[in-house]
């Protein structure tokens, strides 16, 4: 590990902390939180930002991991992609819809739910926001759904970003089985 915490090695505010992540809804303590637990306060802004996108937004289930997936996709987060995707089973999405969101494509996909994926590969790879693509996502799900996509965009290259520090990041699936 390149930075981060080591069980045995905390100290008491990186303990508590790990300790208030892990009894929280997550039911534990993700890796990219570890990696950056060198800084507590930081920490926990960050860890705040994403129980928000993880349990308080107007999302559903499926339309949040849909999200999520193309973030990993889109930053090359095979640790994000595989925490996730078993949620996205979970909400209901077939491999074809999987694979969808892995290639990028958005192919197949309910209305809006593809302009999301696309948009969110836009956003981490160029780093802006696509006024077509949002125009859609806004149209068919919603403009606070629009702006909680826009928040994953950039929250989840911010975990990999970690994730590549702490030497804790594996590769994507090749495919979906």
């Amino acid at each position: 590990m390149l930075i981060g915490a080591r069980p045995g090695e905390m100290t008491s505010q990186q303990q508590a902390l790990h300790d208030a992540i892990a009894s929280g809804p997550r039911g534990g303590v993700p890796l990219p939180f570890l990696a950056m637990l060198d800084s507590p306060g930081l920490c926990d802004a960050i860890q705040g930002v994403g129980e928000t996108i993880r349990y308080r937004t107007t999302m559903t289930d499926r339309q949040r991991e849909i999200a999520i997936l193309a973030a990993a996709a889109a930053c090359g987060s095979g640790y994000e992609w595989g925490y996730h995707d078993a949620l996205a089973v979970k909400a209901g999405m077939t491999p074809a819809e999987r694979t969808a969101v892995l290639d990028g494509s958005g192919a197949g996909l309910r209305p809006g739910e593809g302009a999301m994926v696309r948009y969110i590969r836009i956003a981490v790879h160029e780093r802006r926001a696509d006024a077509a693509e949002l125009a859609d996502i806004t149209a068919t799900l919603g403009r606070e759904i629009a702006t909680e996509a826009t928040a994953i965009a950039g929250y989840y290259p911010l975990l990999a970003l970690f994730l590549g520090a702490g030497g804790l990041d594996e590769p994507l699936p090749a495919s979906i089985a």
